[in-house]
C-alpha cells in the first residue's frame, strides 16, 4: 500500500514537470533592441515621458514555414537599462504573452522593440493577449486566423 502511494505521488510530480516544460517551449525565440531614441538625430536616451508616450506602438505579425508566428512588438515602454523577459503560453485557441521587466535599475523610460517566435501553431483562429508584468488585464489583444502566410499589423493607443 505504501509503495503504491509513493508511486502515485512520483508519477504525479513527473507529469507536472512535463506540463511546465511544454509551456516554456512555446517561446522559440526572443530578442530585444536597446533603448531607442525617439528622435533619430539624438543619440541620448529620451527621459521625457510625454515624448516616449507619444511614439506609435504597434504589433506586427507573420506566419513562418515551420508552423510558428513571428511577433514584433515595436515601441514597447520599459524602464531604461532594464532586463526584459517574455513568457508565452498557449491554451486551446488562446496565446498569452507576458512581457516583464526583471529588475528596473533606472528612473527613466525607453521604447524597445521586441521580437518573438511563438509556436508551433495549428491553422485556426487564435486570440492573442499581451500583458505587461503582473497585470491581470491584457495590455493588447487581437484575433488572428493563423496560417503560414498570415501577415498583419495593429497600432495601439497607449493606456497610460
Amino acid at each position: 500500500m505504501c509503495m503504491l502511494l509513493l508511486l502515485t505521488i512520483t508519477v504525479g510530480c513527473s507529469s507536472e514537470e512535463n506540463h511546465q516544460q511544454e509551456e516554456q517551449n512555446y517561446l522559440r525565440l526572443f530578442t530585444i533592441s536597446g533603448c531607442k531614441s525617439t528622435n533619430e538625430s539624438n543619440s541620448q536616451v529620451n527621459t521625457n515621458r510625454s515624448t516616449v508616450f507619444n511614439t506609435t506602438e504597434l504589433v506586427r505579425y507573420e506566419g513562418t514555414n515551420d508552423g510558428c508566428l513571428m511577433i514584433f512588438h515595436e515601441n514597447s515602454i520599459f524602464s531604461c537599462e532594464t532586463e526584459v523577459k517574455a513568457k508565452v503560453t498557449i491554451n486551446d485557441n488562446i496565446i498569452t504573452i507576458i512581457e516583464e521587466e526583471v529588475a528596473p535599475i533606472a528612473n527613466c523610460l525607453c521604447c524597445y522593440d521586441l521580437s518573438m517566435k511563438v509556436g508551433p501553431l495549428e491553422n485556426k483562429l487564435y486570440k492573442v493577449f499581451i500583458s505587461k508584468g503582473n497585470e491581470q488585464e491584457p495590455y493588447i489583444n487581437f484575433t488572428i486566423d493563423y496560417s503560414s502566410n498570415i501577415k498583419g499589423e495593429i497600432k495601439f493607443e497607449r493606456k497610460y
